[in-house]
């Protein structure tokens, strides 16, 4: 079965769009549905979100395919349930402001049924998702790269600091190249902590580049 694509809009509060990108299935799930599942920080584009500035997410299929989709309640406070429909071009996701968020899923392998009990004691946790791990070992051919993931940097990335990074032996990554089950901003404290070289490219003054840079100064790897 061919992997379906979504297309991803987030509104935050302010009524700013932050974010509006194409996404496969799998992507889909790992970088916006399951971390806005478990309350986590996300990374949209090359900016953190935080859950509570988010207004809306809005997720719209742009290819069918024969999966099908299913809603799903995931807090007390909204009784909404819809059973699976059939796989067609609509907006099935919306996550609402506040604590009570009603979260929708794919009825994929990646996602298991929940029960309200496993949801409730998810839900109950409160921690940062940032430091799980303190200890790392140095990836010698790792070099990870800050910097925007804007069309307009893409050559940059491409068509100069691959090429240059890979002719030294070394392996070139941004945060966008991280697939990992972990939150997002649990693979980029990962990549900093293990990268044996990191790129920043301030080319904008990108608030989020500088962010990392000074998380990676702190860090001191």
């Amino acid at each position: 079965m061919n992997e379906g694509y979504y297309h991803v809009q987030i509104t935050k509060k302010s009524g700013q769009r932050a974010y509006e990108i194409d996404l496969a299935e799998s992507q889909l799930l790992e970088r916006i549905v399951n971390p806005i599942k478990n309350k986590s920080d996300f990374m949209c584009g090359h900016s953190l979100l935080n859950r509570s500035e988010i207004e809306n997410v809005r997720i719209t299929r742009t290819l069918e395919h024969s999966s099908k989709l299913k809603w799903a309640k995931f807090n007390t406070g909204m009784d909404r349930w819809i059973g699976n429909v059939d796989a067609r071009p609509f907006e099935y996701y919306v996550v609402r402001s506040g604590e009570d968020v009603t979260t929708n899923y794919l009825d994929s392998s990646a996602l298991q049924e929940r029960t309200d009990e496993s949801v409730s004691k998810s839900e109950s946790k409160r921690y940062s998702e940032l430091f799980h791990d303190t200890q790392f070992s140095i990836d010698e051919k790792l070099c990870f790269v800050l910097m925007p993931f804007n069309e307009e940097y893409k050559f940059v990335y491409n068509d100069i600091i691959k090429p240059v990074v890979n002719a030294l032996g070394l392996e070139a990554k941004r945060a966008d190249d991280i697939f990992e089950p972990a939150p997002i901003i649990q693979g980029i404290w990962e990549h900093i902590n293990k990268a044996n070289v990191i790129i920043a490219d301030l080319s904008g003054r990108n608030p989020n580049v500088f962010y990392e840079v000074g998380l990676s100064h702190a860090l001191n790897p």
